[in-house]
């Protein structure tokens, strides 16, 4: 009876895995004006995302009217180096910078779980995995930029190239294809572009894996951004997850377990010119509210560089046309004689 319901314990503990263990997208990982921003000039750029994420959820239960407690802590640990390549072509489409991205992961997991059954000894167990994870193309990417906003839109689609197998523990792959829309922008407060305000929403429309449809979610990242001047800048920042549509394939689950989490945060990002416009982004989001799901914190570290980058060049002059000034006169010599008079 133990071993059944810890492992029943279990499944429910990785069924309210992190809303970036269901679906795809990571809250709170990416710097947020890189999902608000198109980059301005024509170019290749990188970006490696070193991402991590630790939660733990406590489900204990009373058992036998009250007189034995089942506690059960799960703990997950996701690490995530995220390989982003964006290309922006040039080329323009309804006005806006047109562009394209992919996103190649490296994904480590380490899930533990421990259980006590009243006086009964406590079962732990520890399970691991690291490798490919699901990559993401997107197709479309469109920016634009006005004089106190910028605004970016993509679309993409998360394949399931990495490892999974039904039932296992270690998955590094979700096994499914999921949709993802994203609709963001910045919003300048002055005319410096020092203060901005910034949102991204993010909506996953999943697909089925072998087991389960995990239901689709929709996220916003938002944040408060102060350029203190041209290389450096910080502000506060935070996101609000949420489960929309519940998960299916599964007999007797209530259709109104939809999980969700809220976290605050901050972020602080420099440029270097010197070094090739090389930024470097640390964030750090912490969840104070989290329900079906595990609640912890995500910190990540972005490095971002151009590849290529076209920057503008200065017009040429303009070729003067003007006609020249004519020589001024030079002073007449003065005669050795007198010149005649005129009559």
């Amino acid at each position: 009876m133990t071993k059944n319901f810890f492992r029943c314990a279990l499944l429910s503990g990785l069924l309210s895995a992190p809303a970036f263990a269901q679906a795809h997208y990571l809250p709170g990982a990416f710097p947020l004006q890189n999902e608000t921003t198109m980059a301005p000039y024509p170019g290749v750029y990188f970006s490696e995302v070193l991402a991590n994420y630790n939660g733990n959820v406590d489900l204990s239960r009373s058992l036998l009217r009250g007189r034995a407690v089942a506690n059960l802590d799960l703990n997950q640990n996701v690490f995530a180096a995220c390989n982003v390549l964006m290309w922006q072509t040039g080329e323009k489409f309804l006005g806006a910078d047109y562009g394209v991205s992919t996103i190649v992961p490296i994904q480590g997991l380490s899930l533990g779980s421990s259980l006590e059954l009243g006086l009964l000894s406590g079962q732990r167990n520890r399970s691991s995995g690291l490798g490919l994870g699901d990559i993401y193309v997107s197709p479309l990417m469109l920016g634009w930029h006005g004089d106190n906003f910028d605004a970016l839109f993509s679309y993409g689609i998360w394949a399931p190239t990495g490892r999974y197998s039904a039932g296992a523990s270690d998955n590094i792959g979700r096994g499914f294809y999921t949709h993802m829309l994203q609709l963001g922008g910045s919003y300048y407060m002055d005319d410096e572009r020092s203060w901005s305000l910034n949102a991204v929403g993010t909506f996953e429309a999943s697909t089925n894996n072998a087991v389960i449809n995990p239901g689709n979610y929709f996220t916003l990242d938002w944040g408060i951004m102060k350029k203190l001047d041209e290389n450096w800048k910080i502000g506060i920042t935070g996101y609000n997850t949420r489960q929309i549509t519940p998960v299916s394939g599964l007999p007797n689950l209530n259709p109104n377990f939809l999980n969700r989490a809220d976290a605050i945060g901050a972020e602080v990002g420099v440029t270097i010119p010197e070094a090739n416009y090389l930024s470097m982004t640390l964030k750090f989001s912490h969840e104070y509210s989290h329900f079906a799901r595990f609640g912890g914190n995500m910190a990540s570290l972005t490095f971002s560089i151009p590849i290529e980058m076209q920057l503008p060049t200065a017009p040429p002059p303009a070729e003067n046309t003007a006609p020249a000034p004519a020589p001024a006169p030079s002073e007449a010599p003065l005669p050795d004689s007198p010149a005649p008079i005129a009559p």
